[in-house]
């Protein structure tokens, strides 16, 4: 699954699907991650683990407290 939001880890999450992350402020190169590493990754099974252990962190390190909408 791809998201941008934290009910998107979530719900991947809770029915066990790898997740990539698109990083809130930093979305280009979160794409460009995902085309560069992450599809093959995918495919040949080295998604989970450290990789998606890393890509979560990261996304978790990137989200605002507040959202822009919520203020």
């Amino acid at each position: 699954m791809i998201g941008d939001a934290p009910g998107d880890l979530a719900a991947a999450e809770s029915v066990g699907a790898c997740f990539f992350p698109i990083n809130p402020g930093d979305e280009v190169e979160s794409w460009s991650l995902l085309q560069r590493e992450g599809l093959a990754r995918f495919l040949t099974g080295r998604f989970r683990g450290e990789f998606q252990a890393e890509l979560n962190a990261r996304f978790q390190t990137r989200l605002p407290e507040r959202p822009p909408w919520a203020r």
